[in-house]
């Protein structure tokens, strides 16, 4: 049996989508019963646990605190806590509506500036009131925390 290079072209395509098709179903499926997951109490501490599926684990996997790695859910823990200082900054997290100022933090050309929005537009966005709250955000919680957890950009040390 003679196969042509077009013929085996199109095998490793259909092979790679099949293959592209578990990997994307085993990910959906975590945790599995048996599998070791993370999650963060109310306190921050991070909890490493086996996955049973009782209620209770169910409900960790189902509010989004269940993490496949330590390192995500110190991620995630981190990027709580940002989120948390920029709201005692000022910050709320809504639909800006209207022709109201809002000021947000925006990733420019890798550096972070607080953007002016006066827009009739309906923008949903994490903003401030004022330019000084935007600042102060920025003051309090760190350029390179806010690179990092914010908008998920890998600072270099």
């Amino acid at each position: 049996m003679t196969v042509t290079l077009e013929e085996l072209k199109q095998k490793y395509t259909e092979l790679g989508a099949m293959i592209r098709s578990f990997e994307e179903r085993e990910e959906a499926e975590f945790p599995k019963n048996g599998d070791t997951y993370y999650y963060i109490v109310a306190d921050g501490i991070i909890v490493p646990s086996t996955f049973e599926t009782t209620d209770y684990d169910i409900n960790i996997v189902e509010s989004g605190n269940a993490f496949r790695t330590k390192e995500e859910a110190e991620f995630e823990r981190e990027f709580r806590k940002v989120k948390r200082e920029m709201e005692r900054c000022g910050g709320v997290w809504k639909t800006k509506r209207g022709k109201e100022t809002a000021y947000g933090l925006k990733l420019l050309n890798g550096e972070l500036h607080i953007e002016d929005w006066r827009t009739d537009d309906t923008l949903p966005v994490f903003w401030f009131s004022t330019e000084e709250a935007a600042q102060k955000a920025i003051d309090t919680i760190g350029e390179e925390r806010l690179l990092k957890y914010w908008f998920c950009v890998e600072v270099e040390a």
